[in-house]
């Protein structure tokens, strides 16, 4: 049971852009295992933001975990959320966050690994973690800066 998947809706498995995922790493020529690459995405996620109560091993290697300044910057994205929905912290707005940060991340895994299996190169599942690498800094890089409403939450 990993400890992201209660925060998961069963809404983002029914939006356009996760079944449009789906059905492109559905092709052959892709080399590709969507579901592996969610519960990697969603792992990565939870080890960057400290949300693991657990021993656990990123599976891109050491990396950092998030510093002060952007779990500042994700926890002020959550109170501003709760703002504009006239509610409380709650852990219907935090679930709804995580949602999309998990969608936006791995929308950019998903069109890095794309790329690199279309580029012609000879590309297999051993070259996964450059896209997972990617992810990482993206997601790094983001949370580095306030973000203001879910709208502004395009990490690509």
């Amino acid at each position: 049971h990993h400890p992201i998947a209660p925060c998961l809706s069963s809404g983002v498995y029914q939006r356009q852009e996760f079944r449009r995922m789906v059905q492109e790493a559905s092709d052959p020529s892709s080399f590709y295992l969507f579901a592996i690459s969610c519960f990697n995405v969603s792992h990565m996620l939870v080890l960057f933001f400290d949300l693991h109560t657990f021993a656990s091993v990123s599976p891109i290697g050491k990396v950092a975990r998030a510093s002060k300044r952007q779990l500042r910057n994700l926890a002020r994205l959550v109170v501003r959320e709760c703002q504009a929905n006239d509610v409380d912290v709650s852990a219907n707005i935090c679930k709804l966050v995580l949602n999309e940060v998990f969608m936006e991340l791995l929308g950019v895994v998903h069109r890095d690994w794309m790329l690199l299996s279309q580029a012609g190169a000879k590309t297999s599942l051993i070259d996964f973690p450059k896209a997972l690498r990617k992810g990482y800094d993206v997601n790094s890089s983001f949370w580095e800066r306030p973000c203001d409403s879910l709208g502004d939450l395009k990490m690509s």
